[in-house]
């Protein structure tokens, strides 16, 4: 599991090339693991909900920005797709950051997982009954995962 940060759409073009490289050189180490990879947190895009291939589902909220593109792009690079993107919630199960102005709601986190566990993934939503005392609201996604048991030797 990688935890992110992504830097803002006010920082410059430099800074957000060099997260999305150091982000790729950790995927790109642990591809060499039969490991389930998952990113997730802030990363500060809108990705809309406009399906897109099998990256983007249709329950993502607002409309893409730059950052959405980037991190799109980013996805397919690395064959990922955004859980909470693919089941169709509330909307206040949705959105995951919250302006102190208490009006403006975004969803701008997000968990990305290996496509190969697509069918792993079996829901995903926000927690707004939970305080955790951030403006981000928890979110938790269901992951179906069937362990592999070790024979032992005689």
């Amino acid at each position: 599991m990688v935890q992110v940060y992504a830097p803002t759409a006010d920082a410059d073009e430099i800074e957000k090339e060099v997260f999305y490289g150091e982000l790729n050189n950790i995927i790109t180490e642990n591809k060499k693991y039969d490991d389930v990879l998952i990113v997730c947190r802030d990363f500060n895009s809108k990705v809309g909900c406009i399906k897109e291939d099998d990256v983007v589902g249709l329950y993502g909220l607002g409309v893409r920005n730059e950052s959405g593109d980037r991190l799109v792009d980013f996805e397919r690079q690395n064959d990922l797709f955004i859980t909470n993107t693919w089941f169709q919630q509330k909307i206040k199960s949705r959105h995951i950051w919250n302006a102190p102005n208490g009006i403006t709601n975004n969803q701008i986190d997000f968990i990305l997982i290996s496509k190969i566990y697509r069918n792993s993934v079996t829901n995903c939503k926000t927690r707004q009954d939970v305080d955790c005392g951030s403006d981000h609201a928890p979110f938790l996604t269901n992951l179906r995962v069937k362990l592999k048991t070790e024979k032992t030797k005689t």
